[in-house]
């Protein structure tokens, strides 16, 4: 029982440094890509009414999911 207590905890280590040095600048690359779109796809968004739809699917979830996420959940 207690390999397989010790083989978890690796599994955890072992996500948790994939999130941090994998994950997590990929997505704050993609934040900042989808910042970008959302900026320049801004005056489109007003002219169709959905800006707040559009800074929730661009800059907010992108945001939430690489800043405050817990460490290792994926």
């Amino acid at each position: 029982f207690g390999l397989i207590e010790e083989t978890d905890e690796v599994g955890e280590g072992a996500y948790t440094l994939a999130d941090a040095f994998l994950v997590r600048p990929f997505m704050l690359v993609g934040t900042v890509l989808t910042t970008a779109t959302f900026i320049v796809t801004l005056p489109f968004s007003a002219l169709g009414g959905n800006v707040d739809e559009a800074a929730t699917k661009l800059v907010s979830e992108p945001a939430s999911y690489t800043f405050v996420r817990p460490l290792g959940e994926m």
